[in-house]
């Protein structure tokens, strides 16, 4: 029997084989994560129905950089409509999460899509109590090129054409509007390598000023 496994919140599904149990229609697990997180996860194989529910806190992450919540409330369902033997499958889900914000201060940021940049948009500290999200979001398996070139053939090609936009000024934030247009061709030669080329441009707009930026950039990739 093939099995669906519902991820942690952020972490992609997955699908695994087992032998059947007293209840092969169902199973569910809960836990204590390392970081004070109590975790609820059930799925029900023969719907290919997955669900998960968490509550998330900051008692080991406290005073770090990436920590910017006391407590977090996460919940997930997904579905695979598309579960194929082969390993063929079409994972769409749907997310929500609610986070008590530390010291009830908050500031957003974001690069421009390139780790070495600096933040194009920024909107400092602000006074902010909570914070909510639902998200929709489909997963799909990674390029397998059919004839690889280690087999004679040509590898697989990608053409990839990205829009991102961020907007971070409301009221008497002003943190600044940055959209970039990303277009990418990649290139896997084998399951286990992949080459990517991107060239984009982008546009900020902040302090009453439009200012443009072009990218180029490359990625080698190993995968196991």
């Amino acid at each position: 029997m093939r099995d669906v496994i519902a991820p942690r919140p952020g972490e992609a599904g997955g699908v695994r084989d087992h032998a059947p149990a007293d209840r092969p229609d169902r199973r569910a697990a809960n836990g204590l994560d390392y970081d004070g997180a109590n975790k609820w996860m059930g799925y029900l194989p023969k719907r290919h129905f997955l669900y998960n529910v968490g509550w998330y806190t900051d008692v080991l992450s406290q005073g770090h950089s990436f920590s910017s919540y006391d407590q977090q409330f996460v919940a997930r369902v997904g579905w695979l409509p598309v579960l194929e033997d082969d390993g063929t499958l079409l994972h769409v889900a749907l997310a929500g999460r609610y986070g008590l914000v530390n010291d009830r201060t908050l500031r957003l940021r974001s690069r421009p899509e390139l780790n070495v940049a600096p933040c194009f948009v920024d909107t400092d500290p602000f006074a902010a109590h909570d914070t909510r999200l639902a998200q929709a979001g489909g997963y799909f398996l990674a390029v397998s090129p059919k004839r690889p070139v280690l087999s004679g053939g040509p590898g697989a090609w990608e053409a990839v054409l990205r829009l991102s936009y961020v907007d971070l000024e409301d009221g008497p934030i002003h943190g600044g509007r940055f959209w970039r247009l990303t277009p990418m061709v990649n290139w896997c030669p084998t399951d286990h390598l992949r080459l990517e080329l991107a060239c984009g441009v982008g546009q900020l707009d902040r302090f009453g000023l439009l200012g443009t930026t072009q990218f180029l950039q490359t990625r080698l990739q190993f995968q196991f």
